[in-house]
């Protein structure tokens, strides 16, 4: 759901703020930033940890005086952007969210039946038998 570099609204704890709802450029003590990396597992609560760094070109966040490391920070993460209409439309007939897929899967194409059945097929045409291949040594064979 979360994506690195979505856009985030956040708040410092003890940093006066006034938010209105769908308007966010006359929002105060409202401060821009995106999202940075997301944590790759879950803490035991089952919440993931998200970074999130200042926004180029939109104002400062506060300084070190007035919040501290380890201040609470209420942040919001905004999703994709849908008109009006639709989202009204998706909510009234009970529909679930929509999720961007992917545009590069990266090197983690295929599932884990395609994964054995590749394997299978490496040692049927002599490659090497047993074992994990970590793909280092550049296919190296040992003299």
């Amino acid at each position: 759901l979360v994506r690195k570099g979505q856009p985030v609204r956040l708040h410092f704890e003890g940093w006066p703020a006034i938010q209105f709802s769908g308007w966010p450029s006359v929002a105060q003590g409202m401060f821009d930033g995106r999202v940075l990396t997301i944590d790759p597992s879950a803490q035991t609560s089952g919440l993931f940890r998200v970074l999130v760094e200042p926004m180029p070109g939109k104002p400062a966040w506060p300084d070190n005086n007035f919040v501290r490391l380890g201040s609470k920070v209420r942040g919001w993460i905004q999703m994709e952007t849908v008109t009006i209409g639709y989202e009204l439309w998706r909510q009234l007939n009970d529909f679930p969210l929509e999720f961007p897929t992917p545009v590069d899967p990266g090197p983690y194409k295929g599932t884990a039946a395609k994964a054995l059945s590749d394997k299978a097929a490496g040692k049927a045409k002599g490659g090497k038998s047993g074992g994990y291949d970590s793909g280092y040594g550049g296919g190296e064979e040992e003299k």
